[in-house]
């Protein structure tokens, strides 16, 4: 294997002389010297000149892990297990500098905050092959400002998208039920959020704090919605709700609504709706469709 050595300038910058043959992957040792002292370390150089491998960066190996762009991963197919490519603690992690994230095809599974914490990250492209999404799997994405979950996704996971706080769009087909806190804090949507039909349960807190969302819709599936779970949606002027059974609601499910917010119900439902636990607390602002 050739060796190449490069020492650093004065400014603690090098470059370093690469054959004109240069197929990838020898080492490399780099020696800074400064007031006398000399420090080397040595690195292996890219498998490939332009990227390559199964993880590639789109951008620049300037001021690396800076300026990466989006991380490609290849060669991967099935489950991306649990932690695989978490963002972890250290703001300096190489996840936690990606613009984005291209997966291909074939990945079935994406596990347990496989993904968590790339919180530079603007742009996402999850392949119709994934059935299942992880608790936590893409948590804390706070650059991300739109969201789309191909419709072979059948399980999300608990937090799974929660803290996605510049998100202003989301295309899904939410699985038949939708679990605790799996899309909270969406603070910058503002506009329409439609629940599928098929959607039968809303765990606790699911879409806590879409505190500029300003109308929801709720299938005729619905049958059950747990505490908190459209909390502080204090924007919101309309809530429509298709089920001609009032769901099983709790006390906070709708808490920190604006006093003008409407519901629309089936215009057969109106009373029942009116008389029913925790929703006859809004009975005057039940109406018909």
């Amino acid at each position: 294997m050739a060796i190449y050595t490069g020492v650093a300038d004065a400014n603690g910058d090098f470059n370093i002389p690469f054959s004109t043959n240069y197929t990838g992957g020898q080492k490399v040792t780099v020696t800074a010297e400064k007031d006398s002292v000399t420090k080397s370390i040595e690195l292996y150089a890219p498998s490939e000149v332009a990227g390559g491998g199964a993880i590639q960066f789109g951008g620049t190996l300037n001021d690396f892990p800076n300026n990466i762009g989006d991380i490609s991963i290849s060669q991967i197919s099935g489950v991306i297990n649990t932690y695989c490519f978490h963002g972890g603690a250290n703001a300096g992690s190489i996840f936690r500098k990606a613009t984005g994230l291209i997966l291909p095809d074939g990945i079935t599974e994406i596990r347990d905050y496989a993904f968590y914490q790339w919180d530079k990250a603007t742009s996402l492209s999850i392949p119709n092959t994934v059935t299942l999404i992880g608790n936590n799997a893409f948590n804390l994405w706070t650059a991300l400002t739109s969201l789309s979950i191909p419709s072979s996704v059948t399980s999300i996971g608990a937090y799974a998208f929660a803290n996605l706080t510049l998100c202003k769009s989301i295309s899904a087909t939410f699985p038949s039920v939708i679990q605790a806190y799996s899309f909270s804090q969406w603070t910058s949507f503002d506009s329409t959020l439609s629940i599928n039909e098929g959607v039968t349960t809303i765990n606790s807190n699911a879409f806590q704090n879409w505190n500029k969302a300003i109308s929801l819709n709720l299938p005729s599936t619905l049958t059950t919605v747990q505490a908190n779970a459209f909390a502080q949606w204090s924007s919101c002027d309309l809530i429509t709700c298709l089920a001609t059974t009032p769901p099983i609601i709790q006390s906070t499910t709708f808490s920190s609504l604006k006093s003008t917010c409407i519901f629309k119900v089936p215009a057969g439902s109106v009373a029942a709706y009116q008389a029913a636990t925790n929703w006859s607390a809004f009975a005057a602002r039940i109406q018909a469709i």
